[in-house]
C-alpha cells in the first residue's frame, strides 16, 4: 500500500481487513490520494473508507452457491441444458444430456435444437416455447427427442426462464423415460397375449 501511494500518488479500491474492538473482522475498500504542495512535497493523505464486509460475505455465498450448482449440474443423471432465451442456442449441457442423446458439448454449443433437429415432433417445442413466453415456466412436458444417431428417446422436461448476470436463459431438466415407457409397452403387450391365450383356453 505504501509503495503504491508513494509511486503513483493514488490508490483505488484497495481492500484491507481489520479487526474491530469486539474481535470481529471487517473488510474495507479504500480510495486514497496523496496531496502535495507546490514544490511537490507530500503534505497529507485524503481518503475514503467503505465497509464492504456484507458485500464480500454475499460474494462468498454466491461463489459457494455457484460451486454447488456446478457440481449438481455435472453429476445429475437427468439431462440438463442451459440455452439462450432469444434464439434458443445451447450455452451448456451436462453429461446426462450426452448420455441421453449422444451429443457432446462440441456438437451443440452455439447451435439450437432446431438446427440439430432434436424434437421428434415440432409441436412439442411449440408447447415449450409458448409456455415459457406466457408463464416463464413449463413443468412435466412429455416429448420424444431424436438422438445423435437417430434414436428416439422419451423425456419428461421442466424448464424455467432465469436471469443470470443480466442474461435471460432457459434452464431445462429432462428425465429420460425411455426405459419406463418400454417396460409399460411390454407389460401391456404381455397382458394382451395372456388375455388372448385365456380366450383360446375357454
Amino acid at each position: 500500500f505504501i509503495e503504491i501511494i508513494t509511486n503513483k500518488g493514488i490508490v483505488r479500491d484497495y481492500e484491507i481487513t481489520l479487526n474491530s474492538k469486539a474481535g470481529n473482522q471487517h473488510t474495507y475498500s479504500m480510495n486514497i490520494e496523496l496531496i502535495k504542495d507546490d514544490k511537490n512535497n507530500p503534505i497529507k493523505l485524503v481518503g475514503i473508507f467503505r465497509d464492504i464486509t456484507e458485500r464480500k460475505h454475499a460474494d462468498e455465498i454466491l461463489r459457494e452457491s455457484e460451486k454447488k450448482f456446478r457440481v449438481a449440474f455435472q453429476t445429475s443423471p437427468n439431462a440438463i441444458t442451459i440455452t439462450n432465451v432469444e434464439d434458443g442456442t445451447y450455452i451448456d449441457i451436462n453429461d446426462g444430456f450426452t448420455k441421453m442423446l449422444g451429443y457432446s458439448q462440441e456438437d451443440v454449443i452455439g447451435k439450437s435444437s432446431i438446427m440439430l433437429d432434436i424434437w421428434n415432433d415440432s409441436k412439442d417445442r411449440e408447447r415449450l416455447v409458448s409456455g415459457l413466453k406466457k408463464y416463464g415456466i413449463v413443468e412435466s412436458l412429455e416429448a420424444d427427442f431424436k438422438g445423435k444417431e437417430g434414436q428416439i428417446r422419451t423425456g419428461l422436461m421442466s424448464a424455467h426462464v432465469l436471469n443470470i448476470q443480466n442474461q435471460n436463459i432457459v434452464l431445462a431438466v429432462t428425465q429420460d423415460l425411455t426405459q419406463i415407457k418400454q417396460a409399460e409397452k411390454e407389460k401391456i403387450k404381455a397382458q394382451q397375449i395372456a388375455g388372448e391365450q385365456k380366450k383360446l383356453a375357454l
